[in-house]
């Protein structure tokens, strides 16, 4: 389902652009998050007390294209020695291939 960004119109169906406006349509985000959902799964693939190094973690991860997100992260940043650990989260299928680029950024550091 798209919703059109400027008459907000819904469409059930596949369109690119909306009938009304001649403008793109954008998927509903909801949606895309959902089906995800039902077929992959967030793991953990490290954890640290470290806001910086879970910051930097998820920018080499996301420059290898692995979806990631840190759990903790924000409350983390706030109240540091309150939170516990900040867990960086992988899809199940990218699991293997974090570990390998978590193992060759730690190597150089």
């Amino acid at each position: 389902m798209g919703n059109c960004p400027v008459c907000k119109k819904k469409y059930s169906q596949e369109v690119e652009y909306c009938p009304d406006c001649r403008i793109g349509i954008i998927p509903d985000f909801r949606e895309t998050i959902k089906e995800n959902e039902k077929t992959k799964t967030f793991v953990e693939v490290y954890r640290t007390q470290d806001v910086a190094i879970a910051g930097l973690i998820k920018e080499v991860l996301e420059d290898h294209e692995i979806i990631c997100y840190l759990e903790n992260y924000s409350f983390a940043r706030i109240y540091p020695s309150l939170v516990s650990p900040i867990k960086v989260m992988v899809y199940k299928e990218h699991i293997e291939e974090a570990r390998e680029v978590l193992n060759l950024f730690f190597e150089e550091n």
